[in-house]
C-alpha cells in the first residue's frame, strides 16, 4: 500500500470512529486505533475543514486535569434517500450523515414494477439535487452488483432491472450510488450499527417479520449474502411439507405460519375482520388487543417461532436472535414464551447462551437507516 493509500485508510478509519462513538476524543480516537496523536489532530483539521465533522463541546475525564475536545459528524455533510418498498405500502426517507432521518413519503405499493419506477421517480426527482445517492430496501431477493430485484414472491417481481430503470429515467445519476439490498440484511446492518445490546457480538440472526418472513444472518461481524444472495431467507425454511401453500410455490413454508399475513388471516377466518388498512397494521391490531382470542392466535405464532428458533440454533449456534420488522411490537408475555420454550427444547439447555430479544428499532426506521449505513459507506469508500 502507498502512502497515498494509506492516508485514506486513515482519514476513514478516524472518520469511522467518529460515526460509530459521538463525542469521541482526539486522543480517544488514537488509544482504539494505535494511530500517532499527530496524524489523528491532522486528519480531524482535515475533516473539520470540509465540514464532514463538527467540535461539540469539552469532554471530562475522572481524575484528570484536561479536557477533550467532543467530535461529531456534520448531520448535513452527506445525505441519502432511501426507498423502503414494502409488500403494501412503501415509504421514503431523507437520511442524514448522523443516522437521522426524516420521513417525506409514504404510499401504498403500485403492483406492476413499472408503475412502480413512475412513481417514485417523481419523488426521486424533488430531491435529487440534495442527496450523494439512492439507496433501495428490497422485500426479496436481489443481486447488488447487477441491481437487479431476482425475485420479490409476494409484489410477483421478478428479474426487474431497477438500477438500469432508474438511471434511464433520471438523469446524471452515479451507478455506484444507486444501492440496493434485501429488507431484512439492510434491518440487522442497522442493528449491529445501533444496538448497544449485540455490541460486540460477531454471530447472529435476524427474524425479518412483515406480509412474508425473511431473515439476516451476521457471520464474523459481516452481514452474510451467499453465493446468490440467498442466505438468511429462513422465511422459506419448510416446517409442515403438507401444509398451506407459500407465495415462492412451496408448501409449509415458515412464512406461512408466522407472516403477519398469516396470523392476521387465521383470527379473521375464525373471529372476524380486524381494524386497518394492511396485514402489518391489523397484526399491530391484533397485538393491542387483550382478548383470549388475540392472545390464543398470537400464542399459537409463537409456538410456530419457537419451532424455528430451534432449527436454527441447531444449525447456526448464534449468538442472538433479533426479532425484527413487525415482531418488534411483540408483547413481553410472546418473547417470554418463545424464550422458554427454547431454552427447554434446544439439544443442551444448560450450555445455551443464545441472548433472545427484541430489535431496537420499529420496522420502518430500520430499514431507513440501514439503508443510509451502506450508502453512506459507499459514498466514504469512494470520495474520502
Amino acid at each position: 500500500m502507498n502512502i497515498s493509500s494509506m492516508k485514506r485508510v486513515n482519514r476513514r478509519i478516524v472518520l469511522n470512529m467518529i460515526r460509530k462513538y459521538p463525542g469521541i476524543t482526539r486522543k480517544e480516537i488514537s488509544n482504539l486505533t494505535g494511530m500517532d496523536p499527530s496524524t489523528v489532530t491532522k486528519i480531524v483539521t482535515d475533516l473539520l475543514k470540509n465540514g464532514f465533522i463538527l467540535e461539540n463541546g469539552e469532554k471530562s475525564f475522572p481524575g484528570r486535569g484536561r479536557r477533550g475536545i467532543r467530535l461529531v459528524v456534520n448531520p448535513n455533510a452527506i445525505n441519502g434517500l432511501v426507498v423502503a418498498i414494502g409488500v403494501q405500502k412503501s415509504c421514503v426517507g431523507l437520511a442524514k450523515f448522523d443516522g437521522s432521518y426524516e420521513l417525506i413519503e409514504s404510499f401504498e405499493t403500485p403492483q406492476n414494477f413499472f408503475d412502480f419506477i413512475h412513481k417514485i421517480s417523481d419523488i426521486i426527482k424533488s430531491f435529487i439535487k440534495d442527496v450523494v445517492g439512492l439507496s433501495f430496501s428490497i422485500p426479496g431477493i436481489v443481486d447488488m452488483k447487477k441491481g437487479i430485484i431476482r425475485n420479490a414472491p409476494h409484489l410477483k417481481w421478478k428479474e426487474m432491472e431497477l438500477r438500469k430503470l432508474i438511471l434511464e429515467t433520471i438523469d446524471n445519476l452515479d451507478p455506484e450510488m444507486i444501492m440496493m439490498d434485501n429488507e431484512a440484511k439492510l434491518c440487522l446492518v442497522a442493528e449491529s450499527w445501533f444496538n448497544e445490546k449485540i455490541k460486540g457480538l460477531k454471530n447472529g440472526v435476524y427474524i425479518y417479520q412483515s406480509e412474508g418472513v425473511g431473515g439476516a444472518l451476521l457471520i464474523n461481524g459481516e452481514v452474510y449474502h451467499g453465493e446468490d444472495y440467498i442466505a438468511g431467507e429462513i422465511g422459506h425454511m419448510i416446517v409442515d411439507p403438507n401444509g398451506k401453500k407459500c407465495h415462492c410455490g412451496n408448501k409449509g413454508c415458515w412464512e406461512t405460519l408466522i407472516s403477519t399475513e398469516a396470523i392476521v388471516q387465521s383470527y379473521e377466518y375464525a373471529y372476524g375482520e380486524l381494524k386497518g388498512d394492511s396485514y402489518n397494521e391489523k397484526f399491530l391490531t391484533l397485538v393491542s388487543m387483550n382478548s383470549k382470542r388475540a392472545k390464543g392466535v398470537l400464542m399459537r405464532m409463537a409456538d410456530y417461532v419457537s419451532i424455528g428458533i430451534l432449527n436454527i440454533l441447531n444449525v447456526i449456534d448464534p449468538q442472538f436472535v433479533l426479532f425484527g420488522g413487525m415482531m418488534y411490537s411483540l408483547p413481553d408475555y410472546l418473547v417470554e414464551r418463545i424464550e422458554n420454550t427454547v431454552k427447554s427444547q434446544v439439544l443442551i439447555p444448560d450450555m445455551m447462551k443464545t441472548k433472545i430479544l427484541k430489535a431496537s428499532m420499529d420496522i420502518d426506521e430500520a430499514r431507513i437507516k440501514g439503508g443510509a449505513l451502506i450508502l453512506i459507506n459507499k459514498y466514504i469508500e469512494k470520495n474520502i
